[in-house]
């Protein structure tokens, strides 16, 4: 089985995978039953700020679609977080100061949500500095349905990880993936063999 990569984060088709996000393993209930766009979903995410996050977050099972999630939920979450606190500056009497504070927390959490919901529905997948370390410890825990937990797909998931960040480069990246490819296509042939070794035992 031959898949291809394409690392400059392009999809269309020809790919399996593309930019760090996995399109083809999606089992979640928005993605699986109503047969969502993974791109749509990862969009979804960011759009009702971290409402949406959580939903996304509980009902999808993709890495790579919980990372949006979690990113929504720490980035918004924490936007609102904060602009409830500068409102008590208001009943302490300091109302222009933390009128002034929430004006631009809002300014810039409009320019977030413009920004992430565009660039996820693209397919890619941006990093907030500090909110993106709190996502990925969120998305990498075990999923609801631990049936998809396999070694391969982690394997996969850190090695595209690792290519995103630019730890590895283009030629390395490929290298491993193609390694991680044919061992995947192995343990599927071997298991295919199985029955047919235990009948004739």
């Amino acid at each position: 089985m031959e898949r291809k990569i394409d690392p400059n984060g392009g999809h269309d088709g020809r790919y399996g995978f593309d930019g760090g996000s996995s399109r083809n393993d999606s089992e979640g209930l928005l993605t699986g039953e109503l047969g969502l766009d993974a791109d749509v979903v990862a969009a979804i995410s960011y759009v009702l700020w971290f409402v949406s996050g959580i939903a996304v977050y509980v009902l999808e099972d993709d890495r790579t679609l919980r990372f949006h999630a979690a990113q929504s939920i720490v980035v918004f979450g924490g936007l609102w977080v904060l602009n409830v606190f500068f409102g008590v500056f208001a009943i302490v009497g300091i109302g222009s100061v933390g009128a002034a504070l929430s004006s631009l927390l809002s300014l810039l959490g409009v320019g977030l949500w413009v920004f992430l919901v565009a660039t996820a529905y693209r397919g890619e997948t941006r990093r907030i500095p500090v909110a993106a370390d709190l996502a990925d410890r969120l998305a990498g825990e075990e999923t609801r349905r631990g049936s998809r937990g396999t070694t391969n797909d982690d394997a996969l998931a850190a090695l595209r990880d690792r290519y995103a960040r630019g730890e590895i480069g283009e030629e390395e990246f490929e290298c491993r993936l193609e390694r991680l490819l044919e061992t995947e296509h192995d343990d599927r042939n071997r298991r295919r063999e199985s029955p047919e070794t235990e009948r004739s035992w």
